[in-house]
């Protein structure tokens, strides 16, 4: 018995791992360990007590993990359905006598091949039907726990009609009632996420709002500008100042024209258009306040990942802090760096700009709260680890020789059962 229960909880762990590879390996084996054990010194109803205990501490672990009913009834029931499937499958093969290894590796084939089925599935399903597809997974699981429980009872009360029908009503209550307390759980966290979603799109349309503002004043600084270059034209035309005037224009008019159009050309292969507004208002707002920003597109660069919204938070949220921090130096050499690199599974968006050579320790710097300028207005780094917590993208930070350094990498999609 010890052996084939042994076998059975390799089999589920190999089934959970499949789902979300990425999760802590050896504190989830420990835990496995753990309840291993406690299922040693439970000998009678194993079996019923192994699939509750199964389902509850892998549905609790997974919670912590992901902070989402969802995923985390994903990946704890479909481990146990497709265990049972293969279970239940090797019984129907050819008469064929497997020594333990081969029922092992056959077992192993069908759960990894219903594995990638289902992975497969849930990434093809319409978004409108993604929110509730954890309903099938769990219904099955509930149905059939609720059928080897009833098998249970009829043996432990055969006799006892009054037993048995009691047994049966609680146990129909306790499961209908955990099944609507996670639906619950499910609808609260999907208001959750709309009045997060509600709050970024309401700072979109702000700095949308912010950047229309920046586009007109820039037209108003270009009005201004283009009179005094005419005034200061005619000037040079009034006194026949001809090699004056050619230097003037080399140095003043033709340099400033072409940076600009340089910015813009290298902003154009960017395809991706949320991001191209991103960048574009931050470009006008450091010329507002002479700060030099420096563009690098190699090539055309599209980003392909389902978390624009926070990418673009991302990067305007380290751009705002590159900008503020050049805009306090007193060189003028200091600048901000913004390079796009494209790789074959990920895009690296770099900013780097000079900074304080007293610069605080990275920790200091992402606690929330935390600012430079004041206190409660320090908020930009601690977003930035919140965002990457909620996402699959990286985001990383040095300071080495008076420069700041940030890379967002970006995945080309999401992985795992993320929905």
């Amino acid at each position: 018995m010890n052996s084939v229960l042994l076998t059975r909880w390799i089999l589920y762990l190999v089934a959970f791992f499949i789902q979300k590879i990425h999760l802590d390996w050896f504190k989830n084996i420990i835990l496995a360990g753990a309840v291993f054990a406690i299922l040693q010194l439970s000998p009678i109803y194993r079996e019923a007590t192994e699939l509750l205990l199964i389902f509850l501490v892998f549905f609790v672990l997974s919670y912590l993990h992901t902070k989402k009913v969802q995923q985390s009834v994903f990946l704890t029931t479909l481990p146990l359905i497709n265990l049972s499937i293969s279970n239940y499958l090797i019984h129907f093969l050819p008469s064929l006598t497997f020594s333990r290894w081969g029922v092992f590796a056959v077992s192993f084939i069908i759960i990894a091949l219903l594995s990638f089925c289902e992975y497969w599935l849930l990434r093809h399903l319409p978004q409108k039907v993604k929110p509730y597809a954890y309903l099938l997974p769990l219904t099955i699981f509930l149905g059939f726990y609720y059928i080897q429980m009833m098998e249970l009872f009829d043996y432990l009360f055969a006799g006892h009609d009054t037993r048995l029908e009691i047994f049966q009503g609680i146990l129909t209550t306790v499961i209908l009632l955990f099944a609507v307390t996670l639906i619950l759980f499910q609808r609260n966290e999907t208001q959750v996420i709309y009045q997060e979603q509600l709050k970024a799109r309401t700072e979109i349309d702000r700095e949308y709002l912010q950047l229309t503002q920046q586009q007109y004043d820039e037209l108003r600084k270009f009005r201004h500008d283009y009179q005094n270059i005419l005034l200061s034209i005619e000037g040079f035309i009034h006194n026949q100042a001809w090699d004056d005037l050619t230097s003037y224009f080399h140095h003043e008019i033709s340099n400033h024209a072409s940076t600009n159009n340089q910015q813009f050309e290298h902003l154009l292969l960017l395809e991706n258009a949320n991001l191209r507004q991103i960048i574009y208002a931050k470009l006008i707002a450091a010329q507002l306040i002479n700060v030099k920003i420096f563009l690098e597109i190699a090539e055309a660069t599209v980003i392909h990942n389902d978390n624009q919204l926070a990418i673009s938070r991302m990067l305007g949220i380290i751009l705002d802090n590159a900008i503020e921090e050049v805009a306090t130096l007193e060189s003028k050499e200091a600048s901000v760096r913004l390079a796009f690199i494209k790789e074959a599974a990920t895009t690296t968006i770099l900013v780097v700009n000079d900074c304080h050579h007293d610069v605080k320790p990275l920790l200091i710097l992402q606690k929330e709260g935390f600012s430079s300028k004041g206190d409660d207005r320090g908020f930009g780094l601690a977003n930035l680890i919140t965002l990457q917590k909620q996402t699959n993208i990286l985001v990383n930070t040095t300071v080495s020789d008076n420069r700041f350094t940030q890379e967002i990498i970006i995945p080309e999609r999401t992985g795992g059962f993320k929905l």
